[in-house]
């Protein structure tokens, strides 16, 4: 065995040092020989453990691997045996003698003579990486929370290498701009020519100034086109940093997506501007027929006129409400929309003829 050669000394220092476990398995025979920090690493070591020990695999490793980790430790171990010259590496969950499930990353090489063949010895070694894996985890999660929170404001977020200038994409950022987080390199700075021409100029000035100067950015709102060739309206800011020696390293920058508020505004503008054709209609075209109609209906209620001169009065009567009755459609006509104009017609018939 490897641990009884003269270098067994440094083997088991390296091992210390690294903080590892170390393992030794005899393909023909079967067994499994383990370091003593094998088994403090899952706390079961205990004074009379010895610096290396002979035991069965399947009570010093099967049965403490985590039921949804056993079969496929297992068959990826299998494997390895059955095609050693492959990199073996692979992660599972051991129980530890606490009662918690820690995480260990399992590393070996099969061992080749001095002729290059294979011995039928596999050594490997165990790296407890509880904690990171919960960094990694954590990690993740804060990283998902983000992109949350990123898809309610509709901000998406990027980060530029300076001065190499590529660039990160944050998945928000990529949904804003409308392209599958698979089908784009993320390290290509690809903002600048999303920008619409009539906005580049001053776009790229923006983005000259903001990345040469320490701090936060003045935000410019400019116009983009997506990957699918629709138009955006986007406010983009973000700030500058740089290292210890005082050199600019990276730009972070948030990316909003104002498309819907501008056409909220422009939607709330129109029908301002709808608001005052209406006003002026009536103060200008609608105030003269109504005034005729009113004078009219004045002098036949207080018989100011013979009977005679009625019907004449009656048929002006009638004229003057015609052309009240025209203006009216024509302002219906110019204030709204086609499926406005629909529901109007079905309740008042003398708006067909405006369909």
């Amino acid at each position: 065995m490897f641990n009884s050669s003269p270098y067994s000394s440094k083997y088991q220092t390296l091992l210390a040092v690294g903080q590892l476990g170390g393992w030794e398995y005899d393909v023909l025979s079967k067994e499994l020989w383990c370091s003593k920090f094998y088994f403090e690493i899952l706390g079961r070591a205990t004074a009379d453990t010895p610096e290396w020990a002979k035991n069965s695999i399947k009570e010093v490793w099967e049965n403490w691997l985590h039921p949804d980790d056993l079969e496929n430790a297992k068959e990826y171990f299998a494997d390895f045996i059955l095609h050693p010259s492959l990199e073996y590496a692979q992660q599972f969950r051991m129980l530890h003698s606490n009662g918690e499930w820690i995480t260990i990353l399992d590393r070996a090489i099969a061992m080749l003579d001095d002729s290059g063949e294979l011995t039928g010895f596999i050594i490997g070694t165990h790296l407890d990486i509880t904690k990171e894996r919960a960094v990694i985890e954590k990690s993740l999660i804060v990283q998902e929370m983000l992109s949350k929170a990123e898809g309610i404001a509709e901000v998406g977020s990027f980060e530029v290498l300076l001065p190499q200038r590529k660039a990160t994409w944050s998945d928000q950022m990529l949904r804003i701009v409308e392209v599958c987080p698979n089908n784009i390199n993320r390290q290509k700075n690809l903002l600048t020519h999303l920008v619409c021409e009539e906005d580049k100029a001053i776009f790229n000035e923006w983005a000259e100034r903001a990345i040469s100067t320490v701090g936060e950015s003045t935000p410019i709102q400019v116009k983009i086109k997506t990957f699918k060739n629709n138009i955006k309206h986007v406010i983009v800011s973000g700030v500058t940093y740089k290292n210890n020696q005082g050199k600019i390293v990276k730009f972070i920058g948030v990316i909003k997506d104002n498309t819907y508020k501008i056409a909220t505004m422009e939607s709330l503008r129109l029908q301002n501007q709808k608001l005052r054709d209406i006003a002026w209609s009536q103060s200008h075209l609608v105030r003269g027929p109504l005034s005729t109609i009113l004078g009219i209906t004045k002098i036949i209620n207080d018989c100011l006129v013979e009977d005679s001169d009625k019907l004449d009065l009656i048929k002006h009567l009638h004229d003057t409400a015609e052309k009240l009755d025209q203006v009216i459609r024509e302002i219906v006509m110019s204030t709204t929309t086609p499926d406005e104009m629909l529901s109007y017609s079905q309740d008042y018939p003398s708006l067909q003829k405006l369909k």
